[in-house]
């Protein structure tokens, strides 16, 4: 497993230690076309993230379509794959209704605090408010599963995500788009967690997220 450089390849920054110098890479323009190539900076490599999404109030389907959308709008962000969405049971306080569950693969330039933070901003948009409850009703959740090969461990971002390798509403939709993908942690491959995850049978499979990268 690797930690993860900061978004210009570089080591990243310990404690007590300041940035100097150097400026960022320019901004890809709002109105660049919509493919990969005009997405991701050249100047900086972009990695391979996989995230979840998930909704049980409101029109679940279509404000996580929304969300990809947004994120697949982002100058820094391409949308490569997203999976079928999947109807599963809620997990945590009984008497919630149940979960539409996906996943996505991005590719990206931005770091994982950056990317957590574009996250939050779209959930903010659909309607999310975080709270300090855990697991309970929310209109849209995105989370960070894996960051390519990279693990974080701060405060405010965990990855790859500490609880995914046990969440079959997870699991499913990501060995959709991505079952060869390996947890930099345990060695293993998402569809071998996939085959070591309960849960399974009540999850339903529903329409598909959308065609990404968009047409």
């Amino acid at each position: 497993m690797s930690s993860l450089p900061d978004a210009d390849g570089s080591a990243p920054l310990r404690d007590g230690d300041h940035a100097s110098g150097g400026s960022a890479p320019a901004p890809v323009p709002a109105h660049a076309p919509a493919s990969a190539s005009a997405h991701i900076a050249p100047s900086v490599a972009a990695r391979e993230v996989h995230i979840a999404l998930g909704a049980n109030l409101g029109d679940r389907l279509g404000t996580m379509r929304d969300a990809l959308h947004r994120l697949a709008a982002h100058p820094a962000i391409t949308v490569v794959a997203a999976s079928s969405a999947w109807d599963t049971a809620p997990v945590g306080p009984p008497d919630q209704p149940r979960y539409l569950n996906g996943a996505a693969t991005l590719a990206t330039t931005l770091a994982p605090a950056e990317l957590l933070a574009v996250l939050l901003d779209v959930e903010r948009a659909l309607g999310r408010e975080r709270t300090s409850t855990r697991w309970t009703a929310r209109s849209i959740d995105l989370d960070i599963v894996l960051f390519g090969e990279y693990t974080v461990d701060t405060p405010d971002l965990a990855v790859p995500h500490p609880r995914f390798r046990e969440r079959a509403f997870v699991l499913l939709p990501l060995a959709e788009i991505a079952a060869s993908a390996r947890d930099p942690v345990t060695g293993e491959r998402v569809e071998s967690l996939l085959r070591a995850c309960p849960g399974r049978s009540d999850a339903v499979r529903m329409g598909p997220l959308g065609e990404f990268p968009a047409r």
